[in-house]
């Protein structure tokens, strides 16, 4: 995985309908920490990133995104500081 961040990074990655999706769940969260987190699909995978205050705000942003149509896994690899 960490190889596929730095072969692949989501400044290159092109938009999807799957990556807006997440992306539009993401931006109107009621909560505002989990509006900064990126995310990005590679053949319906999608890989959120980012930095997060706590371990609750990472299980938002994953459960924010879960159930968009054509999602097959989430890789979280939100740190948390």
């Amino acid at each position: 995985m960490r190889v596929l961040e730095k072969t692949h990074p989501a400044h290159l990655a092109p938009s999807t309908a799957l990556t807006k999706a997440a992306q539009d769940r993401l931006r109107n969260s009621p909560y505002p920490p989990v509006r900064s987190v990126c995310c990005e699909d590679r053949d319906g995978v999608l890989f959120l990133r980012g930095r997060l205050p706590s371990f609750f705000y990472k299980q938002v942003a994953q459960e924010t995104v879960a159930g968009i149509e054509g999602l097959l896994e989430i890789v979280n690899v939100i740190e948390v500081t």
